[in-house]
């Protein structure tokens, strides 16, 4: 029979060597499967802030973009003084083969277009999007209105969308022109804007974003 004191020494027996490894090989299997967990969560987490910084970005700048073409024509008087050529001036003009876009609205409301301060225009430079208050100026003045370093906008594109064309153009389509009253006719037409952006260095953050604007001042030739 054993004593007392032998059972107590075998109850109080630690782990042996072959199962102190195989704890420690499931505790590392456990604590790999949490950090796994962990670090997937954190970069899904971090890839939604950066989709939702980008969205934000990308619709700031597109609805800027919006607002300004939507008042491209406007000016003062200009339903009352139409004469030969043009009665709104140069309403929207599409350049660098739809890398650009100009146009002119009276935005003191004098009436009179100014190049020097009521020319305006939309560009993509070293990916940033790029605004001017002088685009028929000999000097534009152009700045950024975009951190390439934060958001890189990799395309920006215009052209015109009249309502009985297929197909996007840089130049006004014949058939954008209305016929109101005998020869006055108005090109009627919406301008199309599209725009590419990314996170920086992270091609897989791209978005692509395209707003057709109806063109509300219409050019009115005779």
């Amino acid at each position: 029979m054993n004593s007392p004191l032998l059972l107590a020494r075998h109850r109080s027996r630690g782990l042996s060597l072959i199962e102190l490894m195989v704890s420690l090989t499931i505790g590392l299997a456990v604590l790999g499967g949490v950090l796994a967990m962990l670090t997937n969560s954190m970069r899904a987490n971090a890839q939604t802030v950066s989709a939702i910084r980008l969205n934000q970005e990308m619709r700031a700048a597109m609805d800027l973009l919006v607002r300004d073409v939507r008042r491209a024509g406007y000016r003062k008087g200009s339903s009352a003084t139409i004469g030969s050529g043009l009665s709104v001036e140069n309403t929207v003009r599409i350049l660098d083969n739809g890398g650009r876009i100009e146009f002119q609205y009276d935005a003191d409301d004098d009436g009179v277009l100014s190049a020097a301060t009521e020319s305006y225009g939309f560009r993509l430079v070293g990916g940033a999007l790029q605004y001017t208050r002088n685009a028929l100026d000999t000097t534009p003045d152009w700045q950024p209105l975009t951190d390439p370093n934060v958001t890189t906008i990799t395309a920006l594109s215009f052209c015109y969308w009249p309502s009985l064309s297929t197909q996007c153009l840089t130049q006004v389509p014949p058939d954008a022109k209305v016929t109101l009253t005998g020869t006055t006719q108005a090109s009627v037409y919406a301008v199309r804007i599209t725009m590419s952006s990314q996170i920086r260095n992270d091609a897989t953050s791209s978005r692509r974003l395209t707003e057709t604007i109806r063109v509300r001042n219409d050019r009115f030739d005779k």
